[in-house]
């Protein structure tokens, strides 16, 4: 016979020392039907179980929480179903509160174990698709009817003796081919003996075991079953005496909620536009939501799934017996020694260990199996709101619990909060949450990108509606039509954003010539590096024809020169992050002209060591250069003309000793080819020694010029070194 395992989740309310506390146990058991727990009990009928679902909260990130309340009776009972993709979300987060002196009993639900685990429980295991060969292995000893397919067709009684599989010769096989193996079945009968069928030939199987053939209808129903069984019920039961409020929530996977919102523009001025926001919202679960109360919830917490509803099998693994355990015969002393600690060696195994569970462990299976000897709780119940109210009161799952937590809202920021909101199952809706006035002003929007003409019509929204406006669509509304769509990005309280929604086409905007110019600003000279700072001016503007015949406020805005300030106009210039913004008044039928002027100030440094004298006259040729500056150019060019000169002479020093040295070189070439005893011999050896004398003497006048060269770039380092000049403004 099968059993069915229900889950249950008991919640025992006990009181200690007149201080109410919540104690959480869950139990697995084999159960009864629910109508048996009820014997010995008045059950109370549905039609005195007000319980309904009074409020959902859809929070940002996917989910909801449902909060139901209501009045009950007696002992009574709430079933609420679900899909099985929601089963988990309730039992991980399912909460019990009786307001009444009630006693909080247990959440029944049916389990749901693996299929294989189901399919295995069979006389006949269907668990990975056996087969019939597989489904004739299990089937071996008893007896069996095939038909086979044959002509004539004819039939065979017997038992299952095996299942084989064998190599069957095909004639068409190429040589070396791999032989095909097919599967038999051999049975055995009294009339016929021992028979082998070939499975392929077989047409249909007869189990003549009905038992066996019960079992195999009991699988096949398992795995029809499975894919129909998408509702799980959760029967919620609630013990007491007298009428008394309950409350119980859980939470499950919500569609996300969004807002979308419409402005109204007034036709008139002085009157302020009206701010609409409404919710789109999806009711995707298989229950009527009927005069509830909607919260929407921009917070995001933290939320996962978890499997709790499948029972899950811990793999355990299976230990030989131990073998080093003596069998033969001992002999023992005449005595035993008392308290040795060796008790269990004389068996031949480790010393036994007995630990009693924890006091705690105990007290909780005591509460188990005597519910009764749980203090009730107080007797008085507490004053519950009337079953037509619209608001549900703040709802505590830790009401019992020594300490409370008491909050008007979770976000306060981003509740949205809609009363008596009424939402059939597997239907969204669109519900306003508020309309109110708030503070607009129109204007016009140019953002300056190439090929822009016309602004766009704008309003600066400024939140003073006391709520935190989240991001949605818009739609714009002026003079009873439309007037044009836009977006509304998050907007916490007395913030303000421009929202666009239309072109308009009787303003055009022109971008002017841009042009820039420098102008030095001052210089100075630093141990031979010249700075020079100077401010390079950029100007450009725009031309604004307003067409219509009212005026326009309106607003440039273009991204902003990286180094560059905007200089003039400085009181109708603002900077917007990554943008600069120029307001700009324009009368109706005229034009007007906006002159922007950028400014850049920067520093040239130029290091002058290395210069040379031409390179030093073309600086002097700079304009607005101070007179303190041009004298140490001045300076510095005197001294690289003295240097200039000592080089000079220093090198007609080379000059000359280089000439000397070719014409010694000459001579000896000539005394080499020429005879001792000649006349002219003695001529050039007496000429060689005349430019010896010369050499040495211009070797001289070399070392004492290299002296002048070295001076003269001395004192040339030591004014770069020295000299600090300004800064100094610019002529």
């Amino acid at each position: 016979m099968k059993r069915t395992v229900v889950m249950s989740v008991m919640l025992v309310t006990a009181a200690a020392a007149g201080v109410p506390r919540l104690t959480a146990l869950i139990q697995t058991r084999a159960a009864l039907p629910v109508a048996a727990h009820a014997q010995g009990t008045d059950v109370v009928p549905a039609g005195h179980n007000s319980v309904a679902l009074r409020q959902v909260e859809l929070f940002a990130d996917v989910v909801g929480f449902f909060q139901y309340g209501g009045l009950v009776r007696g002992n009574s009972s709430s079933t609420l179903y679900f899909r099985s993709g929601q089963i988990n979300d309730v039992l991980k987060s399912l909460v019990f509160q009786d307001a009444g002196g009630g006693q909080v009993g247990q959440a029944d639900f049916p389990s749901s174990q693996p299929l294989s685990v189901t399919l295995r429980s069979f006389l006949i295991n269907l668990d990975g698709s056996p087969g019939m060969a597989g489904i004739l292995g299990q089937l071996r000893g008893h007896s069996i009817t095939l038909a086979i397919d044959q002509t004539p067709a004819r039939t065979l009684h017997g038992r299952v003796v095996d299942v084989v599989q064998r190599p069957v010769y095909d004639p068409a096989a190429k040589p070396g081919a791999a032989l095909h193996l097919c599967w038999y079945v051999n049975l055995y009968s009294v009339a016929g003996g021992l028979q082998s069928v070939r499975l392929s030939r077989v047409a249909s199987l007869h189990i003549s075991n009905d038992k066996l053939a019960g079992a195999l209808k009991q699988a096949l129903g398992a795995l029809a079953g499975r894919t129909n069984a998408h509702k799980r019920p959760l029967t919620l039961m609630f013990k007491g005496n007298g009428t008394r409020p309950v409350q119980f929530a859980y939470l499950l996977e919500t569609p996300l909620w969004r807002l979308s919102y419409r402005l109204i523009l007034p036709a008139k001025p002085g009157v302020k536009p009206q701010l609409e926001m409404m919710a789109i919202i999806a009711n995707q679960t298989d229950m009527n939501w009927r005069h509830i109360s909607l919260h929407l919830m921009g917070s995001r917490p933290l939320s996962y799934i978890q499997d709790l509803y499948r029972p899950i099998y811990q793999w355990r693994p299976v230990l030989p017996l131990a073998r080093d355990v003596s069998l033969w015969p001992q002999t023992y002393g005449r005595g035993m020694a008392a308290s040795s600690g060796n008790e269990a060696a004389a068996f031949g195994g480790a010393k036994p260990s007995f630990a009693l569970p924890a006091s705690h462990e105990w007290r909780a299976r005591l509460a188990l199996l005597m519910p009764n000897a749980a203090a009730k709780a107080p007797a008085a119940a507490l004053q519950f709101a009337q079953q037509n109210q619209s608001v549900l009161p703040m709802f505590n799952p830790l009401q019992g619990l020594e300490a409370m937590a008491h909050s008007s809202k979770a976000h306060p920021a981003f509740d949205y909060r809609a009363d008596n909101v009424s939402v059939a199952a597997q239907q969204s809706a669109m519900i306003p949450i508020f309309i109110t006035p708030v503070t607009g002003h129109k204007l016009d929007l140019f953002d300056a990108t190439p090929g822009g003409l016309h602004p766009l019509r704008s309003v600066r929204l400024t939140n003073n509606t006391g709520k935190f406006l989240m991001a949605g669509p818009m739609t714009v509304l002026r003079g009873g039509t439309y007037a044009g769509d836009s977006m509304v990005s998050e907007l916490g309280q007395k913030a303000s954003q421009i929202v666009s929604y239309a072109v308009d086409q009787s303003v055009t905007v022109r971008a002017g010539n841009t042009w820039s110019h420098g102008v030095l600003l001052s210089a100075g000279l630093n141990h031979g590096s010249l700075l020079l700072t100077h401010a390079d001016d950029a100007h450009s503007g725009y031309s604004v024809v307003n067409r219509s015949d009212l005026p326009r406020h309106l607003i440039i805005r273009e991204n902003r020169w990286s180094g560059w300030h905007v200089a003039a106009p400085v009181k109708r210039a603002s900077r917007r992050g990554d943008q600069d913004q120029y307001t700009i008044d324009v009368p109706a039928g005229k034009t007007v002209k906006l002159a922007i002027l950028r400014r850049r100030v920067a520093t040239d440094q130029i290091a002058l060591v290395g210069y040379s004298r031409s390179s030093l006259k073309a600086l002097l040729k700079r304009p607005h250069l101070p007179d303190t500056i041009i004298q140490a150019i001045n300076q510095a060019i005197a001294l690289r003309r003295t240097l200039a000169h000592k080089q000079s002479r220093l090198s007609e020093t080379l000059a000359t000793e280089a000439r000397i040295q070719a014409y010694q070189a000459h001579l000896r070439r000539n005394l080499q080819a020429l005879n001792l005893a000649n006349t002219v011999y003695n001529t050039m050896a007496q000429a060689l020694a005349n430019q010896e004398t010369k050499l040495e003497a211009e070797r001289k006048i070399e070392s004492k010029n290299r002296g002048a060269v070295q001076a003269a770039q001395d004192a040339l380092a030591a004014f770069w070194q020295s000299t600090k000049v300004g800064p100094t403004a610019a002529r």
